[in-house]
C-alpha cells in the first residue's frame, strides 16, 4: 500500500479527528478535522477530473498539474 493509501485510510476511519489547526493573521484559529480536508480534497479532485474529461483544459488522466495557493486548508487539501 502506498503512503497516500495509508493516510487515505486513516482520514476515512476517524473523520472527526482534529488534524491541523491554521491561525490567521488576525490570530483567530481555524481548526480542521479528517472529514473536512477529504472533502475540500475531493472538491479539488472532482474539478482535476471534469477538466480531464473534456473541460478544454487538455489535462488526461495521469496528467501532472501544478498547484499554487496560499497556505492553508486549501494548500493542504490540493
Amino acid at each position: 500500500m502506498s503512503l497516500g493509501g495509508v493516510i487515505l485510510g486513516r482520514l476515512r476511519r476517524d473523520p472527526g479527528r482534529l488534524v491541523s489547526r491554521f491561525v490567521r493573521t488576525d490570530g483567530s484559529e481555524d481548526a480542521v478535522t479528517a472529514g473536512r480536508l477529504l472533502a475540500r480534497a475531493g472538491g479539488f479532485a472532482d474539478a482535476l477530473r471534469g477538466a480531464a474529461l473534456g473541460g478544454g483544459g487538455g489535462l488526461r488522466p495521469g496528467s501532472i498539474v501544478a498547484v499554487c495557493l496560499f497556505p492553508g486548508l486549501d494548500l493542504h487539501a490540493a
